[in-house]
């Protein structure tokens, strides 16, 4: 979705950016809170 809105103009490259090293880490953190709960599970 965020690529879409940078191709049309509604995000700055920038702003991008920003978000996707966020996304990034948001899904490394959900990540690893699926590996913990599926081991103590």
């Amino acid at each position: 979705m965020l690529e879409v809105a940078v191709e049309l103009g509604y995000l700055k490259n920038e702003v991008y950016s920003g978000l996707e090293a966020q996304q990034k880490r948001a899904r490394f953190f959900t990540w690893k809170l699926q590996a913990s709960v599926r081991t103590t599970h």
